[in-house]
């Protein structure tokens, strides 16, 4: 037993003295990425992990990912096929460098869309679609990222062998604490592992893949071509039909404004927009996790602190009443300084007042119509708002 255990160990010390030794992060990503570059497809099975600002959970995707590399794709830089299977649902999307086609298979259907036309958010917009950052595509970025001479980067060997690179970014008001780690097998100069980090408001946002099954250059354009061939043949298809614009029309200037009622935070006292007859009433659809809602508030704020009695903001929240997201809100609200009222209710005032995306801003009048309505937040909000008021009082 004792002379295995010493030809074990005589074993470990040969593998480690055989593997390249690295002095710096960027002469190890050079090498990995020309190693990459030389390698032209992927195929692994990867455990996704995503926790987001807003969520004390951490979301979790077993994915199974093909990837073929066409560096003068400009959606995707190659083609690829990923199969995901989360708590009893299963999806596939197969981009094909003109197409991208979504397989439900609880529904036996297909949908198509076009991302050379900016629908390739059926992938780059769901939380699962991360599953195929892992480098590949564009191996070229991971140098941008330890060249760039305000990221800190360190390097270390981990007892399995694993070099680790942590790369700091710079803070930069408000997201703080950004890094970047890669864990590298440097036998095959493979990236195995990554994760990211960064915090807003005190909270973290953290991802992470942990990837298994690695296996290069083994697939070829026919390949997904069969795999298109399979869905199309097997599936009904449909094509994705985009919303219109007129889809997401808020109420019109000139309309009552329908009567809405909630609670008022965090007295929980009864609230009624009928209440402020005789006031210009700002109104704004909004809730927490959203970045321009967030971007919102000073804005905001300004017309708050700017206008006498006669103007009364309000926030109308009808997304964060649960008990767990409640326990948030003080926090929120401290942390952006947020010094007007806040309305919960449930999503009726959303129905009246036809919100769709957030947030939608409304003006109401004295009488009580609507003289003017926003979708969504831009930098001039204040003068805006501003020239709107001062026309009403």
């Amino acid at each position: 037993m004792r002379i295995k255990s010493c030809f074990l160990v005589s074993l470990l010390l040969f593998s480690l003295a055989c593997s390249p030794e690295y002095e710096s992060a960027e002469e190890l990503l050079q090498d990995v990425v020309e190693a990459y570059n030389v390698r032209q497809s992927i195929s692994y099975s990867v455990t996704y992990h995503a926790k987001y600002f807003d969520s004390d959970d951490t979301l979790t995707y077993p994915v199974d990912v093909e990837m073929l590399r066409i560096p003068e794709d400009s959606v995707f830089q190659g083609m690829i096929w990923m199969h995901v299977e989360r708590e009893g649902s299963s999806w596939g999307n197969l981009y094909d460098l003109d197409t991208i086609y979504q397989v439900v298979y609880k529904d036996s259907a297909v949908t198509t869309f076009r991302p050379h036309l900016g629908e390739d958010w059926v992938i780059t917009g769901n939380t699962a679609g991360d599953a195929i950052a892992i480098n590949f595509m564009k191996p070229s970025d991971l140098l941008k990222q330890v060249q760039d001479t305000l990221n800190q980067s360190v390097l270390e060997r981990e007892a399995d062998g694993r070099y680790h690179i942590t790369i700091k970014e710079p803070d930069e008001d408000p997201f703080y604490q950004q890094e970047r780690h890669y864990w590298i097998d440097p036998d095959g100069l493979v990236i195995n592992e990554k994760s990211f980090q960064v915090m807003f408001q005190g909270n973290y946002q953290y991802n992470h893949w942990e990837l298994s099954n690695i296996g290069f250059n083994t697939l070829t354009a026919e390949n997904f071509s069969d795999r298109r061939h399979e869905l199309t043949s097997k599936y009904p298809v449909t094509a994705y039909v985009p919303r219109d614009p007129t889809d997401y029309k808020l109420l019109n200037p000139g309309q009552e404004a329908p009567e809405i009622s909630g609670d008022l935070w965090p007295t929980r006292e009864p609230w009624s927009l009928d209440d402020y007859r005789g006031k210009v009433v700002v109104m704004d659809f909004w809730y927490m996790s959203c970045m321009p809602c967030i971007q919102a508030i000073p804005h905001l704020n300004e017309i708050h602190d700017s206008f006498g009695s006669d103007v009364v903001v309000i926030g109308i929240n009808s997304l964060d009443n649960d008990d767990k997201t409640l326990k948030r809100l003080p926090g929120f609200i401290e942390k952006n300084d947020l010094r007007y009222q806040i309305v919960l209710n449930d999503r009726t005032a959303d129905s009246l007042y036809l919100v769709k995306a957030y947030p939608s801003l409304y003006v109401i009048d004295q009488q009580g119509s609507v003289v003017f309505t926003q979708l969504g937040f831009n930098e001039t909000l204040t003068d805006t708002l501003a020239v709107v008021i001062n026309q009403l009082l």
